[in-house]
C-alpha cells in the first residue's frame, strides 16, 4: 500500500508543477505575443498586428484561467482516487491518513473541527475490534480509550498505525513467526510509546 501511495503523491505533485509550469508559460506567451505585435514599417509607419495582438491578450487572460480549470479538475479526480482509497483500506482495516489528501481536502478539513471528534470514536471502535479479538487485553483498551479521550483536540495518525502494527504482530504470532511472549513485548512498546 505505501508504494501505491509513494507513486500517487508523486504523480500529483509532478500534475501539479507541471499545471504551474504551463500556467507560466501561457502568460509568457501571451506578453512575447503582444509585444511583438506593435512593429514600424521600413518607412517608420506604426504598424499593429491585430491577430497577434489578440492573441497575446487572450493567451495572458484566458491561459491561466484554462490551467486552474484543469487543475481543479486535477485535484477533484485526486480526490475521488483518495476516496476510493480510503474505503478499500477501511475494508481491509487499514489507517486511511497514510496518503496525504490533495490541497482542498485539508483546506476543509481545517475549518472543520469536529472531524477530530468523530475520529477519536473511530479510533476507540478499532481498537475495541483488538480487544474483541484478543488482541490487547481489557486493561490496555481502557488505558488507550482514556488517552484518546483525552486527546480530542488533536489526534493524528499514531494510533492508526499502532493498530495496523499490532494486526501484523499477530498474524506473525499467527504464523509461529513470534511466540506469545514476544508478541507482548512488542505490543506493549508500541501501546507504551
Amino acid at each position: 500500500m505505501k508504494k501505491n501511495d509513494i507513486s500517487l503523491n508523486l504523480f500529483r505533485k509532478i500534475t501539479n508543477v507541471t499545471l504551474f509550469v504551463f500556467m507560466c508559460l501561457t502568460v509568457l506567451t501571451g506578453i512575447i505575443l503582444f509585444s511583438v505585435s506593435f512593429t514600424t514599417n521600413s518607412w517608420g509607419e506604426f504598424i499593429v498586428n491585430y491577430g497577434t495582438l489578440f492573441g497575446g491578450i487572450g493567451s495572458i487572460l484566458l491561459g491561466p484561467i484554462v490551467i486552474q480549470l484543469l487543475w481543479l479538475s486535477s485535484d477533484i479526480f485526486f480526490n475521488f482516487i483518495l476516496d476510493v482509497k480510503n474505503i478499500k483500506n477501511a475494508q481491509l482495516g487499514l489507517p486511511t491518513s497514510e496518503l496525504s489528501p490533495p490541497l482542498f481536502h485539508k483546506n476543509c478539513q481545517k475549518s472543520v473541527g469536529i472531524d477530530n471528534v468523530y475520529s477519536v470514536f473511530e479510533k476507540i471502535k478499532k481498537f475495541k475490534l483488538l480487544l474483541d479479538e484478543g488482541i490487547i487485553t481489557e486493561e490496555e483498551y481502557v488505558e488507550i480509550k482514556n488517552e484518546l479521550l483525552n486527546k480530542k483536540e488533536k489526534v493524528g495518525s499514531k494510533f492508526d498505525k499502532d493498530i495496523v502494527k499490532i494486526k501484523q504482530l499477530k498474524t506473525y504470532v499467527d504464523e509461529k513467526i513470534l511466540s506469545k511472549e514476544e508478541f507482548d513485548d512488542e505490543k506493549n512498546k508500541i501501546l507504551k510509546k
